[in-house]
Formats: structure tokens, C-alpha cells, sequence
């Protein structure tokens, strides 16, 4: 499995695992992620305002560390589990929910 980063607005926001760059892609690409990049917030607003494509690559050391952190906290927790990591997305910035009554 390989990890790539989403880049929105020329920033990484996020590192998820896929086999190829092209399933990255096309995971980014994918109406719930974007409504999940939509739909959290980070300091100064949206994760992503939907209104400039995403940018995929692969993903920088310090990126993959970031993710790989996450991925066996979560399977220490038993939230995940071998066979789970396609299209896990961690978020390389702090995110809460939108405030769906502002």
C-alpha cells in the first residue's frame, strides 16, 4: 500500500493509502471525500471550499509518518485492521465539524 497527500489550495490537508496514484485519485475525486473536506473546518474556515481541484501526489516522509502514527493508534484501539487501509485518510490539519447552524 502506498500514501499519497491531497493537496487543497496549494496546502496538504490530508494522507490517505491506495495501491496506485490513479486509485488516489480517483478516491479524491469521489463525492463523499469531497463533502467531508467541505464539510470540516479548520482554523480560518473550510478544509477545502470546493471551488479550485484537488491536487494529488505522493506523500512526503514526515506525511506518511503522520499517517502511519494514526493507523496504529487505531489499530491498537481496534478501530481498524489488516486489510482496512485503502482510502484511510488521515487529516494533516486540525478539524472539527462545521456548525451546521451558523
Amino acid at each position: 500500500m502506498n500514501l499519497f497527500t491531497i493537496e487543497a489550495d496549494g496546502r496538504p490537508v490530508a494522507v490517505l493509502a491506495a495501491e496506485s496514484l490513479a486509485d488516489a485519485e480517483a478516491i479524491a475525486e469521489s463525492k463523499p471525500l469531497k463533502s467531508d473536506l467541505m464539510l470540516y473546518e479548520t482554523i480560518g474556515g473550510p478544509v477545502w471550499t470546493g471551488e479550485t481541484p484537488l491536487f494529488v501526489r505522493e506523500a512526503f516522509d514526515e506525511e506518511g509518518d503522520t499517517w502511519r502514527d494514526e493507523w496504529q493508534e487505531a489499530e491498537d484501539e481496534g478501530e481498524v485492521g489488516s486489510g482496512d487501509e485503502e482510502g484511510w485518510l488521515v487529516f494533516l490539519v486540525p478539524v472539527t465539524e462545521a456548525d451546521e447552524d451558523d
